[in-house]
């Protein structure tokens, strides 16, 4: 009995578990407030504020809440595999006493499954040595348990499905590549967490794409025709709804989007606003919107019809990229911007984070933010390494690290891991360029989220590489 409870996975599963629990669903209550994103899922599910009257202020950007009013579900245009979550969550929370939603419902999904995660990966990893499993897997919980992280629970952000399901793919993941006879579950419940991780969000989408390559080493992994089927209709499936969510995304969001990715971002800081939109295929009279962003006054007014007929239904996002590949020191600018934000997990402009933990009865200080168990944030923050040089080395030292393991890797459930691995580091480096392309330099830091979680991702796994490797060079 105490030997099991001994265990690794069960140690690390126990103090995140706690740590969760005391954090995000005991008083005071904590999470992030709302930037305006939450209706686009409340509207769907049958949600609103409890008090239709409170200050805008009060209701956006400054301060959480907890409780939510049940109302009649109403048609919406969102896509995302955020819905599925929330559904039972709502469920749920009417079974509950009570005449309202607690986001807590939500959390304690969340923690659910990114416990199941943290089991399979630490029991999949641990090594023969106590001292440096303690260390591992302390690591592991400082920086995935961080606050920074977890405070996405108690939200309705998109952020948090993204965050749970990239470990879940992992995890199930390396639980394929240490099964002798991988399982047939196990590869389905794979598969069913990358969907749910690319389909959290539009911008994510290319993870799906880019996890489907993984499906040539899966293939090899067992010859029988159920394998093989499986394998293929899911990969098919995968790429079906990874493709339907990345173009339900509803015109609105793409014209802001639009406006963001060239106003806020082509021509933020450009030497010569004119010849870029020339460059694009735009009237240059729309330099005067140059350094604006959607939200802001402008010149010309946002939803002025000249630029419905001049921006709006002319760009696509492939011109953007277009014009910073033909442009590469444009290009080398806006990398060199994202670096800046790169390593922030909380959402933050110029360093400050702009949107508060604390309902308003608990800290009536807008924004007010909580530290409590936030040492990684911190430290990534204050110490890390300026410029997307140092991004690019990184990813050198990592790349070299896969190069090692594929030469030591004999069959194709031990290559497996690598190819895992790697397909982080591409997601990771898709999205830190999909922020600059598809909305500019807007809300740069919780843009470049999943970037963060993959940069963490490679170091932390980077470290375990190196621990196992030195012991078995010992050994």
């Amino acid at each position: 009995m105490y030997k099991k409870l001994l265990k690794w996975e069960v140690i690390a599963v126990i103090v995140a578990a706690v740590l969760m629990i005391s954090l995000l669903l005991i008083k005071p209550i904590i999470g992030l407030a709302d930037n305006g994103d939450f209706e686009r899922i409340m509207v769907q599910i049958g949600l609103a504020y409890p008090d239709p009257n409170e200050a805008r202020i009060d209701r956006y950007f400054s301060f959480v809440h907890h409780l939510y009013a049940y109302v009649n579900p109403a048609s919406g245009d969102y896509v995302s595999s955020q819905l599925i979550l929330m559904i039972p969550a709502l469920w749920i929370g009417k079974i509950l006493p009570g005449p309202w939603f607690d986001i807590r419902v939500l959390a304690v999904e969340y923690i659910v499954l990114f416990l199941l995660a943290l089991y399979l990966i630490v029991k999949l990893n641990k090594t023969n040595n106590r001292v440096v499993n303690g260390v591992l897997v302390a690591l592991t919980i400082v920086v995935f348990a961080d606050i920074g992280y977890i405070l996405y629970f108690n939200s309705m952000y998109g952020e948090a499905v993204t965050y749970v399901f990239l470990f879940l793919t992992i995890a199930f993941g390396i639980q394929l590549a240490r099964q002798k006879h991988p399982s047939v579950w196990v590869v389905i419940l794979f598969y069913i967490s990358v969907i749910m991780l690319a389909c959290s969000k539009t911008q994510y989408t290319p993870a799906g794409f880019i996890a489907a390559l993984l499906t040539i080493r899966l293939w090899f992994m067992r010859k029988d025709t159920i394998w093989r089927s499986i394998i293929v209709s899911m990969t098919a499936l995968l790429l079906i709804l990874s493709f339907i969510c990345y173009k339900s995304s509803p015109a609105w969001i793409d014209k802001i989007n639009i406006y963001q990715t060239v106003f806020y971002g082509v021509l933020k800081d450009s030497p010569n606003p004119e010849q870029d939109l020339r460059d694009l295929g735009v009237d240059p009279k729309l330099a005067v919107n140059a350094g604006t962003h959607f939200w802001s006054d402008a010149a010309i007014p946002q939803e002025d019809p000249k630029l419905y007929e001049e921006l709006y239904s002319k760009i696509k996002f492939p011109d953007i990229a277009k014009f910073y590949l033909t442009h590469p020191q444009r290009l080398w600018s806006k990398l060199e911007a994202t670096a800046e934000y790169a390593w922030t997990i909380r959402p933050s402009v110029d360093g400050i984070a702009f949107l508060g933990n604390y309902e308003k009865q608990e800290n009536p200080t807008p924004a007010a933010q909580v530290e409590t168990f936030s040492l990684w944030s911190h430290v990534k923050e204050q110490y890390h390494p300026q410029g997307f040089i140092w991004i690019v080395l990184l990813y050198i030292l990592y790349g070299l690290g896969i190069l090692l393991e594929y030469r030591r890797a004999r069959t194709h459930g031990e290559r497996l891991i690598p190819d895992l691995l790697t397909a982080v580091a591409v997601i990771g480096m898709v999205s830190y360029v999909v922020p600059f392309i598809g909305s500019g330099e807007g809300d740069f830091a919780k843009h470049l989220f999943l970037f963060t979680v993959c940069l963490d991702v490679m170091l932390v796994s980077g470290i375990w590489w190196l621990a196992k490797g030195r012991l078995i060079r010992k050994g």
